[in-house]
């Protein structure tokens, strides 16, 4: 929504004239947005309880090492690691998408491809790690055995949530 939407929202009134009011539209939107997130953070900053100290952990590169190992052994794991990698993409034709905003049919078509590639990551990620017992246990697991350390288990715990997000 953010990309697709308010930035050719911000961009869409502009002449060689006026700035025109797209970015205060847009600005608005991100604005109520920032206000409902700090809202639910002060009635839920009560309700929180503290469970000691953090122990910080490599989670996103154990995390890739496991995908990019399911991706090596399996047709599903391949397939996960597509919506990852079309993240960047859409983002960056979003943004040229907005560039060519006096070039409407070129703005146009990129938003579109744009949304669609974006429908197509979300819809990958939520389907996909709907269920992730492709992921394969690593050598690092059956060796390190390490209190604290992050398993095959953490990682598809992990990877659970993806879908909910």
């Amino acid at each position: 929504f953010a990309m697709g939407y308010t930035v050719n929202l911000a961009t869409s009134e502009s002449t060689e004239e006026s700035a025109g009011s797209g970015y205060l539209k847009s600005y608005s939107i991100a604005a109520a947005a920032m206000l409902t997130a700090l809202c639910c953070f002060a009635l839920g900053t009560p309700r929180y309880v503290g469970k000691g100290r953090v122990q910080r952990r490599p989670m996103a590169s154990v995390i890739w090492r496991h995908l990019c190992r399911s991706a090596e052994q399996h047709l599903r794991g391949k397939l996960c690691v597509m919506p990852w990698v079309l993240v960047p993409v859409y983002m960056i034709i979003i943004l040229l998408g907005s560039f060519l905003g006096s070039f409407p049919l070129a703005s146009r078509i990129l938003t579109w491809l744009a949304m669609a590639l974006a429908l197509i990551s979300c819809s990958g990620l939520v389907f996909l790690h709907a269920k992730n017992d492709f992921v394969p246990l690593l050598e690092a697991d059956i060796q390190q055995g390490q209190e604290g350390a992050i398993t095959t288990a953490h990682v598809r715990g992990a990877l659970d949530c993806v879908p909910t997000i």
